[in-house]
Parts: structure tokens; C-alpha cells; sequence
């Protein structure tokens, strides 16, 4: 009768919102919203070159809509050092925080797969700079979506052209920290989401966003995803509250087991 519901998820759209009021044909730069945010890009990057910050901004897209975990706050910085022209900075962090994720996800989750090949080459180690071993190993776990794979194996480029001792990196660190930044954004946007059509999401309630019941019990899904959600039935409702958002669920609901489709059904039916 109930699924887990994701509450707590992390975005900034501005970039892409920018460009729809720029690129309108019913709106002036003198719209109001646009210019609310363009005054807080201001204070928050100063108006020194902000002309060139903002195309900065334009580059490396908005913040993917993402659950929140251990690579909001790092993604973050990296993106706040490439809007002011740090590149390089940029660039390392993106391909670091690519290598953080992998340690986490194999630190946080290598206990839950102790019968399996892999786990004798992992399990003693405190953290792992093979990215080749790390993306297989979560890969064959099926931990890693197949297009995260993908992304991964040329992240793993940027990574071993900027870190190690390349003399092009130092001509071509703006062109090389967009590539990167965009791979990782893709990774968190693809792995991460907090909507989407990945193959753990219920998607057809507008607005919401639950976990299919055959993936509760999924590692990566406990790991990740459970900790920002709540166990609701299709009855519950949210209240806005001096300290937030309250949760209403004190209603008897009949026993048995809904599948997914039934429990979408009458969410939306609202009985």
C-alpha cells in the first residue's frame, strides 16, 4: 500500500530559464524574473566581467535535477569555479569528484556483493584510483546504468590528460573543463536523478516522483535514494509548515499489496 517517495533532491535551473526569457519573443531583458536573477548572479559572482561569467554559465548548462548524496556541494563548487573563468580548477575537480563517486559507490555497496568474483579484488582496499576496475566492478554489479558506463570511459580520458602532464592541457583548459563538466552533469543527471525515466522510478504521477517496489530492496536504491524519501500511501498529502514541509499519512489503508500500476491509479485517483 505504500512506495518511497523522493522529497529531497537538489537543482538550479537558471541557466536554461535565462536563455527560454532571452531567446522569447514575448519577453524583454527587462522581464522581471530575468532580471531578478541576473541581479542575483551579481552578488554571487560580482559584476566584474559578469558578461562573461554569464556566457560561462551558458556553457556548462544548468545544475542536473539530482537526489541529494555525496556530490551536490562538490559539483557545486565546480561549477561556480568554471562560471569564473577558473577552468583549470574546474576541469581536475570535475574528473575528482567522477573518482569520488566510484570510491563511494564501491566503499558504500562492495559488502552487499561478497559472493561475487569481483568482490575478492576490492574488498581490502580503502579507496581505488583504477578507474577501470571501479567502472567494471560496478558495472558488472549493474550498478552503473550502461550510458553512465559509457560516460565514465571518457571521463576517465579528461581525467589522465589533465592530471597527468600534458603541455595541451594548458592551451586548451576552457574546451577540456566543458567536456568534462558536461560528462560529469550527464553521469549525476543519468545516475542520480531525481526524475526521469530511469528504470527505478515510478513516472506517471505529475509532480511526483516514487520508487518501484521491485527496486526497494535494491543496494544502490537503499543506498542512494532511500535515506531522501519517505515511506507514503497513495493517500497521503504534504502541508506546508513554519518548518517546512509535513507529511499527512495517518490513514488506515486495507491490507494486501498493490502492485505499481494500482498504486499510481489511485494515487492519482485520490482513493
Amino acid at each position: 500500500m505504500r512506495r518511497y517517495r523522493l522529497f529531497a533532491f537538489d537543482m538550479d535551473p537558471r541557466s536554461d530559464l535565462l536563455q527560454m526569457l532571452r531567446n522569447s519573443e514575448t519577453a524583454t531583458l527587462e522581464n522581471a524574473n530575468y532580471q531578478r536573477m541576473i541581479k542575483g548572479l551579481k552578488l554571487q559572482f560580482g559584476e566584474l566581467n559578469f558578461d562573461n561569467k554569464l556566457q560561462n554559465l551558458f556553457a556548462i548548462g544548468s545544475k542536473p535535477h539530482s537526489v541529494v548524496a555525496y556530490h551536490n556541494k562538490l559539483l557545486e563548487q565546480i561549477r561556480n569555479s568554471f562560471v569564473l573563468g577558473s577552468f583549470y580548477p574546474a576541469l581536475v575537480g570535475a574528473c575528482a569528484l567522477g573518482e569520488r563517486i566510484l570510491n563511494h559507490l564501491l566503499i558504500n555497496l562492495r559488502d552487499r556483493f561478497k559472493l561475487t568474483p569481483e568482490y575478492k579484488g576490492i574488498y581490502k582496499k580503502d579507496s581505488f584510483a583504477n578507474w577501470d576496475v571501479a567502472i567494471k566492478t560496478l558495472s558488472s554489479w549493474k550498478i552503473l546504468l550502461p550510458t553512465v558506463t559509457s560516460d565514465y570511459g571518457l571521463l576517465k580520458k579528461r581525467r589522465n590528460d589533465s592530471v597527468h602532464f600534458n603541455l595541451d592541457t594548458e592551451e586548451s583548459e576552457k574546451k577540456e573543463a566543458l567536456e568534462a563538466i558536461t560528462l560529469i552533469q550527464n553521469i549525476i543527471w543519468q545516475q542520480f536523478s531525481g526524475f526521469g525515466d530511469q528504470p527505478w522510478f515510478i513516472t506517471d504521477i505529475p509532480g511526483e516522483i516514487y520508487i518501484k517496489s521491485s527496486w526497494e530492496s535494491n543496494p544502490f536504491i537503499q543506498l542512494v535514494y532511500l535515506p531522501s524519501s519517505f515511506y507514503v500511501g497513495y493517500k497521503h498529502t504534504i502541508e506546508r509548515s513554519p518548518d517546512g514541509l509535513r507529511i499527512i499519512d495517518d490513514f488506515n489503508y486495507e491490507e494486501g499489496v498493490l502492485t505499481d500500476e494500482e498504486f499510481s491509479s489511485r494515487k492519482k485517483n485520490g482513493s
